[in-house]
């Protein structure tokens, strides 16, 4: 393995329940990190692993909130205006406000010049890898993938988010 610090999430989890296919899901993971260049490890999208190796979005969330749980992912709130603009980053304690309680955040915009209201819809949800490889891959396979959207504050799975997120 390349990320050895990956098996401590399966320890967590294997003895939450059923997780027999948490292993595989691990070295696919450990394999996949290690295929992406330094500046998509540090804008992780859990869909995409989820699409590229056909694993349960459910199950790859889990595994990525147990790593942030131990420190090995950094999670990232980006709010994007309706155009997908960037305008900055919120705190998790404001991206539960606003899913949980459904109010609004009012955040300055540079494009408009002026305070505007974002919504669940604007967040995307990204991760930052934290740990260090133990080794270093010699070649890496790559070709050109389907890309995923990105885990959204409207997304089904964003309430799951905020459990799993949970500490």
């Amino acid at each position: 393995m390349y990320y050895q610090n990956l098996m401590n999430i399966k320890e967590s989890l294997s003895n939450e329940g059923n997780y027999s296919s948490i292993g595989k899901i691990l070295e696919n993971l450990d394999m996949w990190l290690a295929s992406l260049s330094f500046q998509r490890l540090m804008r992780i999208n859990p869909y995409q692993f989820a699409l590229e190796y056909n694993h349960n979005e459910r199950d790859v969330l889990r595994i990525f909130a147990e790593g942030e749980r131990k420190n090995l992912f950094e999670v990232k709130y980006e709010v994007r205006n309706d155009d997908n603009d960037y305008i900055g980053t919120i705190s998790e304690e404001e991206y539960r406000k606003l899913v949980v309680h459904g109010n609004p955040i009012i955040l300055y915009s540079r494009y408009t010049d002026r305070n505007e209201e974002f919504f669940s819809h604007n967040i995307e949800i990204w991760f930052s890898l934290k740990m260090k490889p133990t080794k270093v891959p010699e070649t890496i396979l790559s070709t050109k993938k389907e890309i995923a959207p990105p885990v959204c504050g409207d997304d089904d799975n964003a309430k799951l988010w905020l459990g799993l997120a949970e500490r």
